[in-house]
């Protein structure tokens, strides 16, 4: 995929086991085949990052996510959801990394974690609001103070 290439990160509640990562790319693989948007077929990727993290790419040069390829996009990840048993669609949860584990928590209970110092502005956070391949590879796992997580510093 091209740096320009639109990106959506979906993190999921638990860490996945192989199985439902291997569940997750055989759905991904059938979506991907016959995605369209207004009947233009979609070039895209998607893939399971850190056992935690599902990320669909498109190349818009070939056809663009409007409204309709996105929300056949939003309906996979609701299948997903809901044959996995795992939540993908909750933005008030914070990814970041602790001593090279991963870790989630609500957002209120990662703004306490900051009170109490057990985070801080160096720690790497996962900012899935992304949008381009190029921001994922440069912006996605960054110092929190480098994220929009970084307005959590001054509350």
């Amino acid at each position: 995929m091209p740096p320009d290439s639109r990106i959506w990160v979906y993190q999921a509640n638990k860490e996945l086991d192989s199985s439902s990562i291997a569940q997750i790319n055989r759905l991904a693989t059938v979506f991907i085949d016959d995605w369209s948007s207004h009947g233009f077929k979609m070039r895209a990727t998607a893939e399971v990052v850190y056992n935690r993290f599902v990320i669909i790419a498109v190349d818009e040069a070939a056809a663009s996510a409007s409204g309709c390829g996105i929300d056949k996009s939003f309906r996979f990840i609701q299948t997903l959801e809901s044959e996995l048993g795992i939540t993908l669609l909750d933005r008030t949860v914070v990814a970041w990394e602790e001593e090279g584990i991963l870790k989630s928590a609500s957002l209120s209970a990662f703004e306490n974690y900051l009170k109490e110092g057990k985070v801080g502005k160096e720690t790497i956070v996962f900012n899935n609001l992304v949008n381009t391949k190029a921001e994922l590879q440069q912006s996605w796992r960054v110092p929190l103070s480098q994220s929009w997580h970084a307005r959590l510093l001054k509350a």
